[in-house]
């Protein structure tokens, strides 16, 4: 039987196409037929670039039975779990797994075609694999000039996405930069946030807002981070140097665009370093120019004028006109250029506490959510620091207080950027994470990455409030250090940074 799985001789692709083209008195209804595999991706682009071991055409389970009008006296076996059992034309059963028919002209000679079976209704095909995925027909198969029907890019790279072969690979290495927009919509919210197709869509997708705003078809387009809800591009192109950030479908996010780039704005006619930025009309993507400088290291020492940049930043930006708490409503219109001055930045949740845990919700939020610390991960690494970090709960609760306004909240190595040539503050990137909540915890922020005398610096730059602010941020550290203890659960320098912070109190 090994034998038989591996005889493959496909016929060449025009001789199927043949088969199923020329209609025959017995045929009242043209059977619902397509090219399939790595033959569909190819008719779409209108070149090849592979060899093919097989030869895959999609027929409707509904017109399985009506096979033999087309290939009469063929030798057909269902092809399932492994195995192959001949058929005698009885309807095959998804439940069961029999998706394939395999075609050879005799018993003696190798497998020919290999018949996939596709899913749906009279209106619709249906993804086998998740019901809910459901494309009309017409848009599931599509036509060459030449009148041969094939299945829809998107869909074929859906097929081939649940385990990639090096052929898959390569298919989709070739094809995902040559789609279209909406092609390229589809297939990424079809597939999870983190597969590792999703940066092929992404650099797709960058790559597009360029061409849309005549920046060059052929500009370079490099991967510069990715995050859970957006992957930043550095491109080159027109001379200058961008950065395309793109949303990540599927991620469980909140989209922010437009609010970022009201922030931007609004940070911008203050005279501060922020890179303003362009949201695309369907808020999927923006664009802005790279802010020179680099990011700072964790261990250094940050200069006054650095301190002073970034303090009067924090200061602006904690006093936008702001309402509410939590993350932030995706408001603004698609250009950053007609965000009005008066935009109000409204959280999306009803109290403070909630505000924080809708921000870091992606583990336990101590103390604000309820948790205890008796089944949180410190209990494990750091024993003796769990009395010691109980006994602040009433403090941390306390420090999570007004001033409210608008936080960054996500102040790590590669959002601050550093002049090389004299260590001034060169930028602050990346306002996805921003929401309104007590201003104290961007002081956490600071105490937690970079240490008591870097966020003194910073306090002392940032005016009126500075210290109360500065005073609560090392408290608020100690919350910061639980989260990402909750969050990384076996990161044991997690719990030695939170250990130090604790001494610093």
């Amino acid at each position: 039987m090994a034998g038989d799985l591996e005889r493959w001789d496909p016929l060449p692709l025009d001789e199927a196409v043949s088969l199923f083209l020329v209609p025959s008195p017995e045929r009242a209804r043209a059977l619902q037929w397509s090219v399939c595999g790595g033959h569909a991706l190819e008719l779409h682009l209108g070149h090849s670039w592979r060899d093919h071991d097989d030869l895959d055409i999609g027929v409707w389970r509904a017109d399985v039975a009506r096979l033999p009008e087309v290939l009469d006296g063929w030798d057909v076996h269902v092809a399932a779990a492994g195995a192959l059992t001949p058929w005698d034309g009885r309807a095959l059963s998804a439940e069961e797994s029999e998706n394939n028919l395999w075609f050879r002209r005799s018993p003696t000679e190798p497998w020919r075609l290999d018949v996939v079976i596709a899913d749906g209704d009279a209106d619709n095909w249906i993804y086998r694999r998740d019901p809910s995925i459901v494309v009309p027909w017409s848009d599931a198969i599509l036509t060459t000039t030449g009148g041969v029907p094939y299945l829809a890019p998107e869909l074929q790279l859906l097929f081939k996405s649940a385990r990639i072969r090096p052929k898959d690979q390569h298919d989709a290495e070739i094809v995902i930069p040559a789609l279209e927009a909406e092609r390229i919509e589809r297939l990424g919210r079809w597939l999870p946030p983190d597969h590792d197709w999703q940066v092929l869509i992404g650099r797709r997708k960058a790559a597009q807002v360029l061409e849309d705003r005549q920046l060059g078809g052929n500009a370079d387009v490099k991967l510069l981070a990715t995050g859970r809800s957006s992957q930043a591009w550095a491109c080159a192109a027109d001379n200058r140097r961008w950065v395309v950030r793109v949303v990540k479908p599927n991620s469980g996010r909140r989209q922010s665009y437009r609010s970022e780039a009201a922030i931007r704005r609004l940070l911008a006619a203050k005279g501060h370093p922020v890179c303003p930025w362009t949201v695309t009309a369907d808020g999927q993507a923006s664009i802005g120019p790279a802010l020179p400088g680099r990011p700072v290291e964790y261990e250094e020492q940050w200069s006054v004028s650095f301190a002073q940049g970034l303090g009067r930043l924090l200061h602006d930006l904690h006093r936008l006109p702001s309402r509410g708490f939590g993350p932030l409503e995706n408001v603004g219109t698609g250009d950053a250029q007609v965000v009005p001055n008066a935009t109000v930045l409204r959280g999306t949740s009803p109290s403070p506490e909630l505000g924080v845990i809708d921000r870091w919700f992606h583990a336990a939020v101590w103390p604000f959510d309820g948790s205890e610390l008796s089944s949180h991960p410190l209990s494990r690494l750091a024993p003796p620091l769990v009395g010691q970090v109980g006994d602040l709960e009433l403090e941390l609760r306390s420090a999570n207080a007004e001033p409210f306004g608008v936080v960054h909240s996500d102040l790590h190595r590669d959002h601050l950027l550093v002049d090389p040539r004299d260590g001034s503050f060169a930028g602050l990137l990346d306002f996805g994470d921003a929401f309104v909540g007590s201003t104290a915890w961007d002081f956490a922020l600071l105490h937690w990455y970079y240490g008591v005398d870097n966020a003194r610096k910073v306090a002392d730059a940032y005016s009126a409030g500075g210290d109360g602010l500065y005073q609560r941020g090392r408290l608020l550290a100690v919350a910061v250090g639980c989260y990402k203890l909750a969050k990384n659960p076996d990161d044991s320098t997690v719990a030695d940074r939170l250990e130090s912070v604790c001494r610093d109190l």
